[in-house]
């Protein structure tokens, strides 16, 4: 009956509640992906205007709920659904459209009170065209329950129900209904973005109508939409003990106290919960939960909130029975449900198995229960949420907590005829994160794949964005080509800053960029965006606030630790200070025992450190898990360290049946050091069997070999585990080879060296190897290992050559070092010069290509040169005056690289070098030198988008896109922002 009123409502004066979805009317999500420009569109491009163009494709617009919202403002208060949202940036400002109508603007990174502000202003701008008489107020009890029962399908149910005068009451009801609806609504693939909206369009109207006492409810929303300090700021009105305020100011012990002196506030104990989950208590939350008026029941409430700790014990189970509650609560009645079963063929199966059912259902659903102030959108949204985060939240236990891409295909291979959208994405988002999982290193299937994701939210872009970086070399284009799709994705809302902060840094190169994203995360979310808040302070060196989130006890340990690491590299604190502070962190119940330990082992008191490790394992009362190994394995380290290598190998022997990596290598190494070579091998082998990826395990391989004198099986293990392996498999071995001969009689190394020579190991490895027993021991040796390599790779034999004076200099002195490397290197070439370049070797390209042998392409030589000088920050000189005579003789005065070197001189201005581009590899030229002179002058954050020209080229591992990535690595690098790092004037 309660349904068949609200219908009858529907037809009358009701209608402007429920008339279609708000997503219709915005953009949807990805839109302009397809339309994203390739690097070739660059040449029609006018110059000057080149960073601005490269800037707009990794531009977020604002916040899509937000948009979702204003939308949702105009069906409420007109009855009819609003012309399509648009934004458009325009002198900085985000200015936002209905239709043709202007609404008003939005910093470019706008935040919660930004967009709150102008969405009321936006209610206030719309009176009312349809009111309903009807009288309310027996349903709007009905809805306080469901509210304070935390209940969401009640909620649901309460406000379809919910009907009358469009008046401040009603609206503040309907307020407090979806803002709780939104707080237990669970959503990793961002399906409630809809419900989220509507949520927000009802507050921003409650404050228009003139409500006031909406603090709990703009807490808790602000909350839900990830905006953190602008929750903690709403509730700043609340009483202090009121559990939101406790909620959002993240204050867990007080909550927890709270909720124990009131057993059947249901909303208390949500709270307390959803904090648990956040922070990762994966011990206490279970017991919280089993005391509280949820118990463990499957409800909404209590998987959602299982499913946001994420706890391995937990498995695939939480994220399977979420989308089962799911998938039985749209279901039809039985006799629709059968006939409906029967013309999909899916009259039984696993519920992976049958997302199309799913998707007719709950479409089915959604128009069956709205009603009142309840939408089919919003209903759709909510039962989307938890269906399809429960089928995500499995796909993620396989692929990342089991580590198993069989698992994980498996899951995928039960998600058979998936429908349309989010489920047929997500199968494939699985099928591709499988196939890594198993070995595979094709990447550009993901890169393809991102574009054409448009429904899964941004959790899974972000994921595949990560995994090709991880898989492709740092100047490969395939790491640049999909991400102005992502960034086409993502909106300004904190997760999506966050993500596109790593982004920027990690895919993009972006300095400029990461200090943006970063920093509005970090703002936003203090807490979500953890050790991104950490290196926001870091890059303004804001001591102050470093020693804020220190002392802050809602932030993560992790997150402590590494602002007091960022305090000790500031100067803006003492040693007793940090060292206190690390001693609080590690006896916590989540705490951090490393940089303790660290610390301890820096100051040289291991006896300190063992005793830290000694206390953690009395406290640790799990049993042998995987905590209990990790602490048995700092155990034998330090016992190690102490040289007590037989105690550390029985402390460390327990825990090798847990196949931990670090347990396989520490014992590993502990049985080399203790002449165990078999055992040590055997162990090595096991860990890159385990972890094929592990650098490490190569090393010790290899290290076990060499002191068993077999130098042959050696070389020939190292050549063969080089197949298929991502991480750089030789990065340890330097070391390795180093701590085996260093000291010991020369022919050992001479024949070890020769066997991974015959082996075929790379001439450039083995002079890594040479050179770092070098650096350990007699340096002549090593030079001689070097001077009778063979490399096939002249800029290889460049490197290995430049290296070695590098040495040589440090030991014997720069004269001797100079006079060595001139008989070494190449006969003057320009591949010389680029080489020296791209090492930083400025002073020895200037040195060693001096005027009149310039080599067969001399204006690239005189380029470089100029550019040197640059870098070298050299005024007046005479291979400056020298340089610039030579450039000006030049009759090829028309040709680019001698336009370019006088520009880069100060004799010729920017019309010089900015003119229309033949093709695209001179956006990389134009751009190098473009941001090269901004960087000289010291400004850098306008050399900065010059810069992101030349990568956007699409070019690999060339110049000068190749040197343009070298400078904003190393910004990137020196982990301040670019205005402190102007006051250097180093690049």
């Amino acid at each position: 009956m309660q349904h068949a009123r609200s219908a009858w409502l529907l037809l009358g004066s009701l209608l402007w509640l429920v008339a279609g979805s708000a997503c219709s009317r915005v953009e949807p999500r990805a839109a302009a992906a397809t339309s994203i420009p390739g690097p070739e569109t660059l040449v029609a491009v006018e110059p000057h205007r080149l960073p601005e163009v490269v800037r707009d494709r990794y531009r977020l617009r604002p916040d899509r709920r937000f948009r979702l919202a204003i939308a949702e403002v105009h069906r409420v208060l007109s009855g009819r659904d609003a012309e399509a949202v648009r934004v458009e940036l325009q002198g900085g400002l985000w200015r936002v459209w209905v239709g043709d109508q202007e609404i008003g603007t939005l910093p470019e990174v706008p935040g919660f009170a930004d967009a709150d502000a102008l969405l009321t202003a936006w209610a206030r701008r719309l009176p009312p065209t349809r009111v309903s008489a009807a009288d309310g107020a027996k349903d709007g009890e009905i809805l306080e329950r469901a509210v304070n029962d935390a209940d969401p399908e009640a909620l649901l149910a309460a406000l379809a129900a919910l009907y009358g005068p469009l008046d401040r009451q009603l609206v503040r009801r309907a307020t407090a209904g979806f803002v709780w609806l939104a707080t237990l609504t669970v959503d990793t693939l961002e399906q409630a973005d809809p419900l989220h909206g509507r949520a927000w369009a009802l507050l921003a109207l409650a404050k228009a109508l003139g409500a006031t006492d909406l603090a709990a409810e703009e807490a808790l929303l602000a909350n839900a939409l990830g905006y953190e300090a602008a929750a903690v700021r709403a509730a700043q009105t609340l009483p202090e003990r009121d559990p939101v305020r406790l909620f959002v100011e993240r204050d867990v012990a007080r909550l927890a106290a709270l909720c124990s002196q009131r057993p059947a506030d249901r909303q208390c104990h949500c709270l307390h919960l959803a904090l648990l989950a956040e922070r990762g208590e994966d011990e206490r939350f279970p017991r919280a939960l089993a005391s509280s008026p949820f118990g463990d029941a499957a409800s909404f409430p209590a998987l959602g909130l299982t499913l946001r700790l994420g706890d391995f014990g937990e498995g695939a189970a939480a994220g399977r029975s979420l989308a089962e509650l799911a998938f039985r609560n749209v279901e039809a009645p039985p006799g629709l449900l059968g006939q409906l079963r029967s013309a999909l063929g899916e009259a039984s199966g696993e519920v992976e198995a049958r997302t199309r059912a799913f998707e007719a259902n709950v479409r089915a659903a959604a128009r069956q229960r709205q009603g009142g102030l309840l939408d089919a959108g919003s209903v759709e949204a909510f039962f989307r949420a938890a269906f399809y985060s429960g089928l995500h939240a499995q796909a993620v236990f396989f692929l990342d907590q089991l580590a198993s891409g069989a698992a994980a295909r498996e899951l995928a291979t039960r998600m058979s005829d998936p429908a349309p959208g989010t489920a047929a994405e997500l199968k494939r988002w699985i099928e591709l994160s499988a196939a890594v999982r198993d070995g595979s290193r094709e990447m550009a299937p993901l890169v393809e794949a991102i574009p054409a994701l448009g429904s899964i939210g941004s959790a899974p872009l972000l994921e595949l964005s990560g995994t090709v970086r991880r898989h492709v070399t740092t100047t490969d284009p395939l790491r640049r080509k999909a991400i102005p799709a992502l960034f086409a994705a993502l909106d300004s809302r904190p997760a999506h800053l966050a993500g596109a902060a790593t982004v920027a840094a990690q895919s993009l190169t972006s300095p400029l960029l990461y200090e943006t994203y970063a920093g509005a995360a970090a703002a936003a979310a203090p807490h979500a965006s953890g050790s991104l808040a950490v290196t926001v302070a870091l890059l303004d060196e804001d001591a102050k606030r470093l020693r804020a989130i220190a002392d802050d006890p809602a932030m993560s340990s992790h997150t402590r630790a590494a602002a007091l690491a960022g305090l000790q590299e500031v100067g803006g604190a003492e040693g007793t200070f940090v060292k206190a502070h690390y001693a609080a962190l590690a006896a916590a119940p989540d705490g951090d025992l490393n940089p303790l330990l660290w610390l301890l082992e820096k100051d040289g008191d291991l006896a300190a450190a063992s005793a830290v490790v000694e206390d953690a394992l009395r406290r640790h009362t799990a049993g042998p898990d995987l905590l209990w190994a990790h602490l048995l394995t700092h155990q034998a380290r330090l016992l190690r360290l102490q040289g007590r290598l037989d105690q550390a190998f029985a402390v460390l022997e327990p825990a090798l049946p847990t196949w931990k990596e670090e347990v396989l290598l520490e014992a590993a190494d502990l049985q080399l050091r203790r002449g165990r070579l078999a055992e040590g091998l055997r162990l090595a082998r096991a860990a890159l069997e385990r972890y094929p990826q592990s650098a490490e395990a190569s090393a010790l391989i290899a290290r076990a070999q060499w002191q068993a004198g077999d130098f042959a099986g050696a070389a020939r293990e190292l050549a063969a585990s080089r197949s298929g392996v991502v991480r750089e498999w030789s990065t340890l071995l330097p070391d390795a080879f180093a701590e085996v001969f260093a000291g010991t009689p020369d022919e050992g190394a001479r024949r070890a060296f020769a066997e991974l020579e015959r082996a075929g190991i790379a001439p450039h490895i083995l002079a890594d190897l040479a050179l770092a027993l070098a650096r350990k021991g007699d340096h002549e040796v090593a030079v001689r290992l070097v001077e009778a390599l063979r490399d096939p790779l002249p800029e290889w034999h460049t490197k290995v050559q430049i290296d070695t004076y590098d040495l040589l200099r440090a030991k014997v002195g720069p004269e001797a070092a100079l006079a060595w490397v001139r008989k070494r290197v190449p006969a003057s070439s320009s591949q010389l010069a680029l080489t020296l370049f791209q090492m930083r070797k400025y002073d020895l390209l200037l040195d060693l290509l001096p005027p009149g042998a310039e080599s067969e392409k001399p204006g690239v030589v005189r380029l470089l040169k100029a550019a040197s000088l640059l870098h070298l920050q050299e005024g007046a000189s005479s291979r400056r005056a020298a340089l610039v005579a030579a450039l000006e003789a030049e009759p090829a005065q028309d040709d680019f690289f001698v336009r370019a070197a006088l520009f880069l001189l100060g004799r010729q201005g920017e019309a010089a070098v900015l003119r229309p581009l033949p093709d695209v590899t001179y956006a990389a030229s134009v751009g190098w030198a473009m941001g090269l002179e901004a960087a000289s002058e010291g400004r850098f954050q306008d050399a900065e988008p010059w810069f992101q020209v030349a990568l956007e080229s699409g070019q690999q591992q060339q110049p000068p896109h190749a040197w343009s990535f070298l400078v904003l690595s190393d910004w990137l690098a020196n982990r301040r922002s670019l205005r402190l790092q102007e006051k250097t004037r180093r690049f």
